[in-house]
């Protein structure tokens, strides 16, 4: 099925969920721009280095049809690979709070960006180079480099359970799993491709699961304080033949207390492919490669007065150890030259987002990626490898409008 036929389908069901809930509980919907203007220098050739930009227009409608029953749809007027696209449209289920399903077109909740990705929930304006998988990444993806691992409007067709206990009044354990279509493609980098299809391309089908365990603290003196430590685990095979398994762990944290906020997140993930021989391209070759990366943010708001204004501020990297990428036109493998080889990208970020008011923020923010690879032999002949090491800086201004 096309990915207009189905968006067309979610939205017909979104306008008779709309109709039939004015004698339920009734509807709400709420929507999002975001617009960039960005400098920068170091990238490759082709990449565009200066521009003006609008990233997102999204809305979403929410339609409460009974007590217990409850339809979303988001459709996206500006998602890479289609002009237009849903990135959520399902059918949620609430029961009690430990019995809670989506089912349809879901946010698939690994970790913690995904689920806070619109532009307004985030405060700076890039998006940690970790989540950018599906979305056009700001950060150069270089020739064996490590790529992005997970994604922001990660979504894809399936059923999502969650649930939460509270142990106290202060104390939550949140809880939830999910079954949905795999990973897609025929090699490990088209597997990565912004663009996610409606259809699947085997019969195996992704997994996953996320824990969070949260605090709340009131002191009889001094500000409140809140501490979070969640997991998450996704897998599945990807390929056409049900052959190469993918998976990926990851742990994150967070800390606030006043007008302060510390993050961290880190992520693990490991994946199989076929290579050819070099020696014998009829030879395949089956082997793995890692990538991990982390990132820490914090956040701070200034006094009353400037109370609008909050500096950030980002450390970040990503490195990948392995064979060279398959999935591009170096993808001769000799069994006897696997040795591991490390790539890793760095980037510090500095920002000053300001609340013009309640609907519109403004975000300048500079960074500066640092890039260091370490490849033997051949293929550090390649042209493409010799200048993948070139430093990148970027300068960009972006304005995010909730409506």
């Amino acid at each position: 099925m096309s990915a207009r036929r189905v968006g067309l389908t979610l939205l017909a069901l979104a306008v008779l969920s709309l109709s039939g809930s004015a004698a339920a509980k009734g509807w709400d919907w709420a929507g999002v721009a975001s617009f960039t203007a960005f400098t920068g220098e170091g990238y490759p050739e082709g990449f565009v280095e200066n521009d003006i930009q609008l990233d997102v227009i999204h809305m979403k409608i929410n339609a409460d049809l009974t007590e217990n029953f409850y339809f979303t749809v988001q459709p996206c007027l500006t998602h890479v690979g289609a002009s237009f696209s849903v990135i959520q449209g399902f059918l949620g289920i609430t029961a009690f709070p430990m019995l809670n399903f989506e089912v349809g077109r879901v946010l698939i909740p690994f970790g913690r960006v995904n689920y806070m990705s619109e532009p307004n929930n985030q405060p700076t304006l890039t998006r940690p180079y970790l989540y950018q998988s599906h979305c056009i990444p700001d950060l150069p993806v270089r020739a064996n480099f490590a790529k992005p691992m997970a994604g922001t409007f990660w979504s894809d067709l399936g059923i999502v359970y969650y649930g939460s206990l509270w142990p106290t009044d202060m104390t939550q354990i949140w809880v939830s799993a999910w079954l949905t279509n795999g990973q897609f493609g025929r090699n490990d980098v088209e597997w990565q491709q912004p663009f996610r299809p409606f259809s699947d391309n085997n019969d195996s089908k992704s997994y996953g699961a996320r824990v969070v365990f949260s605090q709340e603290v009131w002191p009889a003196k001094g500000p409140d304080m809140m501490f979070s430590l969640g997991g998450s685990f996704v897998g599945g095979k990807y390929d056409d033949w049900d052959e190469l398994y993918d998976w990926a762990a990851g742990v994150d944290f967070q800390f606030d207390v006043g007008s302060f906020t510390l993050q961290a997140e880190y992520i693990h993930r490991s994946t199989n492919f076929w290579g050819s021989s070099a020696s014998n391209p009829q030879e395949t070759v089956f082997d793995n490669y890692t990538t991990d990366g982390f990132y820490a943010f914090a956040k701070i708001g200034l006094p009353k007065k400037l109370s609008f204004l909050s500096v950030v501020g980002r450390i970040e990297g990503a490195w990948r150890v392995g064979p060279e990428w398959v999935g591009t036109s170096y993808s001769s493998l000799d069994p006897e030259d696997l040795a591991d080889r490390t790539n890793r990208i760095m980037r510090y970020t500095v920002g000053l987002p300001i609340q013009l008011n309640a609907w519109v923020a403004l975000k300048p923010e500079f960074w500066f990626a640092d890039y260091e690879h370490d490849l033997k032999g051949e293929f550090t002949e390649l042209a493409i490898l010799e200048e993948s090491d070139e430093d990148v800086y970027r300068f960009g201004v972006g304005i995010d409008v909730a409506f």
